[in-house]
């Protein structure tokens, strides 16, 4: 019933499935049987939940192609062996450097030609092509390689036959040539943008935990943590490429010839590396839209607190200006005894001159003179 639905045409001209396909059903036979095994199998994958059935159109689109090409037997058998480092190298068989360029090839495909070996899995097995040994089937590899990506098995065996597409059978794969020069200037390019966002999370770091920060809350702390994470993943993929630029400059690896066996190994680190560094890249993406949030409410915050220290600073000057006064006014009070002293003596021995018609004391009048003064200023300012 869900392969009618799958393939069948419907009122408005549309059909989930290539004309093929359908027509392939309408045969019936054999051809309808392939239809039926790459069902099972994207059921198998996806599971029975109704609501999965968009998930089931799109697997069972790409099973048909594959389980097609199985039941034509057009598969492809690449014969091999799967070994490890050591056993390479206690074989005698392979130098150094053809070492390293058989595990910087068999990196290059990790879902095809690499796997963990069974006995202990820190240690890794590489398929070396040997035609003598086992069996590895492209369509098995296939189906392999769609759980994760369609790309994983364009360089298997490219000396030996056609290769298999994401969907197709394609043309033997061009191996392209690999300038020293070239990946210099590449590594150079991508490490200076790799420069940038750590410098980028350094300044966002430090905005966060500034601490002029009004009310700091859990989100400023957490958000600059996670910063601190990806900066510290970044910096190792980052001294690794370093130590790799100093390889092709100062060794002068950048000076061979293309496809040296020693610039190829150096080239599949560089680009193990640069796959290593994308996670933490497409983690500062989602944290650098969390932090244009939280210094927009920063900024709002500090534009709240303001006003309240604009209040602030009137009040202060007020208190200066009026301490002044204070500080006057007790030396007008001071001067005023001071005058009024200087006339009791006076008084007192009876010595003092009269002044006569038109006559003043200096020293009384020019003293009192000054404290009426003193006053009269205050008294005009406090009417101002």
């Amino acid at each position: 019933m869900r392969l009618r639905r799958l393939v069948e045409i419907k009122q408005s001209g549309k059909c989930h499935v290539p004309q093929e396909v359908v027509d392939d059903f309408k045969t019936g036979g054999e051809l309808k049987e392939w239809l039926e095994i790459a069902l099972l199998e994207s059921i198998k994958k996806v599971g029975t939940d109704r609501c999965k059935f968009k998930a089931v159109k799109a697997e069972f689109k790409v099973r048909c192609k594959v389980v097609k090409e199985r039941m034509l037997h057009k598969e492809k058998e690449v014969k091999g062996k799967w070994v490890t480092r050591e056993k390479m190298e206690k074989s005698g068989d392979y130098s150094r450097e053809s070492i390293a360029a058989i595990i910087a090839y068999c990196s290059r495909f990790p879902q095809a030609l690499t796997r963990q070996w069974k006995y202990n899995t820190s240690i890794v097995e590489y398929f070396l092509e040997d035609e003598t040994t086992t069996t590895l089937r492209l369509t098995e590899n296939h189906r392999r390689t769609e759980e994760h990506d369609h790309g994983d098995l364009e360089g298997v065996a490219p000396d030996h036959g056609p290769q298999f597409g994401a969907l197709d059978i394609g043309q033997d794969a061009e191996q392209p040539e690999v300038v020293g020069e070239q990946v210099t200037a590449d590594l150079n390019k991508f490490m200076d943008s790799l420069q940038g966002k750590i410098s980028s999370i350094f300044d966002m770091v430090a905005t966060m935990r500034d601490p002029q920060n009004p009310a700091p809350c859990e989100r400023y702390i957490l958000l600059a943590n996670e910063l601190d994470a990806v900066s510290s993943n970044m910096e190792k993929s980052f001294k690794v490429l370093a130590e790799c630029m100093t390889e092709l400059k100062m060794d002068k690896v950048e000076k061979l010839e293309p496809q040296n066996v020693k610039l190829v190994a150096l080239v599949g680190k560089i680009k193990t590396e640069k796959d290593l560094v994308k996670q933490p890249c497409a983690e500062l993406i989602t944290l650098e839209a969390q932090y244009k949030m939280l210094k927009k409410a920063i900024a709002a915050a500090k534009r709240k607190s303001e006003p309240s220290q604009k209040e602030a600073e009137p009040k202060k000057a007020a208190k200066t200006k009026s301490g002044k006064n204070k500080k006057k006014d007790a030396e007008d009070a001071q001067e005023w005894e001071e005058d009024e002293e200087e006339e009791q003596p006076e008084k007192k021995t009876g010595k003092a001159k009269k002044p006569g018609k038109g006559e003043k004391s200096k020293g009384t009048t020019s003293a009192k003179n000054n404290a009426l003064k003193r006053k009269s200023k205050k008294g005009s300012g406090a009417a101002k």
